[in-house]
């Protein structure tokens, strides 16, 4: 475990922004400081003005480990794909772990996750199983299960992002290669994967539950409307611009997404909790 942390030092890379929950800011923060592997470097982009109650959340972990955290403060709300971008440009580490400022990960996550990287020096970017949750950890509402094999990560990244975004592990030198981060507000992970397939970077998930994501009980319906349809569909064609997708693939997830994010909110919720999750680990 020493000789991981002294041979892969990790920088944490979280984004906050004024709409963020105090509690949850520290269930994520703690998490992270918990680590079996704890980071060499804790980084939050206060992604504009966060407010005073936010601010003296923040201060008072970073007054604690001055040499362990930096602060980057954007004059304006950019959007979560630009924060990340920033925030990677600034990170000092090679190794970048994402952590969301609602989220909670289990205290094995990184090392765990380090070792599967020294193991597999060949992967960019390795993120793990994942629970979702409402409220409390204890109230587990899916469990998400998603490929090992670099090649089945790039065949189910046809369909859809086969990492759970603020999971992953990434190398920064590889991420920086493929671009960085795209200015994008939503769905920037996805898009960064495709490229990095692309670019023939080999992309991994640990398979076993090391991440909880927490959901709001509109979980469903903010994954509907025709506005969302209509982002989903422009990054199917982005896709097919990028050559990842043929136009007969393009045309079909394109309709996929549009016919998913139309369909009544039961129905798509049916869809969700009985074909693209799991209600038992496995």
């Amino acid at each position: 475990m020493e000789n991981i942390k002294e041979s892969m030092p990790y920088s944490v890379l979280m984004t906050v922004y004024k709409e963020d929950s105090e509690v949850w800011i520290k269930e994520a923060m703690d998490s992270m400081l918990e680590q079996t592997v704890p980071p060499s470097e804790f980084l939050i982009v206060e992604d504009g003005p966060i407010g005073e109650i936010l601010e003296k959340v923040i201060d008072s972990y970073a007054g604690e480990r001055p040499e362990l955290f930096k602060i980057v403060k954007n004059e304006e709300n950019l959007g979560l794909g630009a924060a990340l971008r920033i925030g990677v440009e600034q990170c000092k580490y090679e190794y970048i772990a994402r952590m969301d400022s609602d989220d909670i990960s289990n205290i094995h996550r990184c090392e765990k996750i380090l070792n599967f990287m020294a193991e597999h020096p060949e992967y960019s970017m390795v993120g793990c199983d994942c629970v979702e949750f409402v409220n409390s950890v204890d109230n587990i509402t899916g469990y998400v299960r998603l490929p090992q094999d670099p090649e089945k990560v790039a065949k189910f990244a046809k369909k859809r992002v086969p990492i759970r975004h603020p999971s992953i592990m990434f190398k920064k030198s590889d991420v920086i290669k493929v671009g960085n981060y795209k200015p994008l507000r939503r769905s920037q992970e996805y898009d960064l994967v495709v490229r990095m397939l692309l670019a023939g970077m080999k992309i991994s998930n640990v398979q076993e539950v090391l991440f909880y994501i927490r959901i709001g009980e509109d979980f469903y319906l903010r994954r509907g409307g025709w506005n969302k349809a209509k982002l989903l569909a422009g990054q199917r064609k982005d896709f097919y611009r990028y050559g990842f997708y043929s136009f007969p693939e393009f045309c079909m997830y394109a309709c996929i997404n549009i016919g998913m994010c139309m369909v009544p909110n039961f129905v798509r919720s049916f869809l969700y909790r009985h074909f693209l999750r799991k209600n038992k680990q496995m």
